[in-house]
């Protein structure tokens, strides 16, 4: 198995560990977010979208859909002050 391979297998794991922290009825908010921004640092330059174009639009969603949930409790906060 290539580097390459290894970092694949690796992120689809770690997806699936996202995906089972969402499951959990004890989940936060903050789990899935520290998930997904672990997913995020140690993904985000690893796939090359010419070669691996799962793999990158993967962690692209991932990091959208982290900063999507940042923006929206910063949002229900400023809200619920307001």
């Amino acid at each position: 198995m290539t580097a390459g391979a290894s970092a694949e297998h690796i992120l689809w794991r770690r997806l699936l560990e996202v995906v089972d922290a969402l499951a959990e009825p004890g989940a936060t908010l903050d789990d899935v977010k520290a998930q997904l921004l672990a997913l995020e640092e140690g993904f985000s330059h690893v796939f090359d979208p010419a070669d691996q174009y799962a793999e990158y639009v993967a962690v692209l969603l991932c990091q959208a859909l982290r900063r999507k949930l940042d923006a929206g409790v910063r949002a229900g906060v400023q809200q619920d002050e307001g």
